[in-house]
């Protein structure tokens, strides 16, 4: 339970910096009269998702990130089987060293 506070105060306080950031970019925009987007944001508009990275927008379909998360996945999935041989590897070198 004590992991599950922390991981939540370290999200409430990254969500704060980023409000802030948000606001600072929001307060300078109005001060120089420019027209800025937010430091980090997130919009959902016509099936579209709209994602603010530093000032800059993304666009995103709903498929798009369907094939990209699906992408994700099977990297990730290779990776772990990497990691898992390397890992059968070093065990099998420790045993023979050190436990035989």
């Amino acid at each position: 339970m004590n992991k599950m506070y922390r991981s939540l105060m370290v999200l409430a306080v990254i969500i704060l910096i980023i409000m802030g950031l948000n606001t600072s970019s929001q307060g300078t925009s109005s001060l120089t009269a420019e027209a800025k987007k937010p430091v980090v944001g997130l919009q959902i508009e016509n099936q579209k998702i709209n994602i603010y990275a530093l000032g800059e927008q993304y666009r995103f379909s709903p498929q798009e990130i369907s094939q990209a998360s699906y992408g994700v996945l099977h990297n990730a999935h290779l990776q772990f089987n990497a990691l898992v041989s390397y890992m059968k590897k070093i065990w099998t070198i420790f045993r023979v060293l050190f436990l035989k």
